[in-house]
């Protein structure tokens, strides 16, 4: 008995883990992404956010792209302009298949058939590295090489800078200085020369005087 209660017991727990893991649902489809990350056998699908199934097929496919067979307990067939796109919980949880339709194509999409539009996964790591080089490009630096050179080549150029202003500024501060000394100079030369004396004027001849005038006699 204790036995047989044991078996049960494995039994009920396979069981349980077989439909937590792959929903009872009949239809299925597939879809080709080019990159999968984080999507396995078992990863959660879901259409508006609701859970509606599970990945149940993860293999090579052919031009090396990654083939997903995905099994959904839903009551009617999808769109055909359905999409399926990998996406991540939160930011660095979890990946799920999310299904996206484009409100109603022109028909559906039957069990088995594959879905027509797929987006990749996103790889956090490329992720990081397109944000490092926008953050590269706005400093002005080269995305494609090295950080740290190149900023310490920016601070040598900026101290270059600033030695070559502090140079002409203390250029142009003797040159102010040096005018301004060859005004001082040239004020004193002015003051101390004499200044030219105007010519005496000569004393009247008493040849130049008129003669005075004769009397008249009685």
């Amino acid at each position: 008995m204790v036995v047989a209660a044991g078996a049960l017991l494995v039994v009920a727990t396979t069981i349980n883990r077989h439909e937590g893991a792959v929903p009872s649902g009949l239809y299925e489809v597939t879809a080709l992404f080019n990159r999968a990350d984080g999507i396995g056998v078992g990863s959660e699908v879901r259409l508006a956010g609701i859970p509606v199934g599970k990945v149940v097929g993860h293999t090579l496919a052919d031009g090396y792209r990654a083939l997903v067979t995905m099994r959904l307990d839903v009551t009617e067939d999808l769109p055909d302009d359905t999409a399926a796109v990998i996406h991540t919980e939160g930011f660095l949880g979890g990946k799920y298949i999310e299904l996206r339709t484009g409100g109603g194509g022109m028909g559906t999409i039957p069990s088995g058939e594959r879905l027509d539009y797929t987006q990749d996964s996103v790889v956090m790591e490329d992720l990081l590295a397109k944000v490092v080089a926008m953050a590269k490009t706005r400093r002005g630096l080269d995305p494609n090489r090295p950080a740290a050179p190149q900023v310490q080549e920016q601070e040598q150029a900026r101290r270059a800078a600033q030695d070559k202003a502090r140079q002409e500024e203390r250029a142009r501060k003797l040159e102010e200085e040096r005018q301004q000394e060859e005004a001082r100079l040239a004020r004193e030369r002015e003051v101390a020369s004499p200044s030219p004396e105007a010519p005496a004027s000569l004393p009247a001849s008493s040849e130049s005087l008129p003669a005075p005038a004769a009397t008249e006699g009685n």
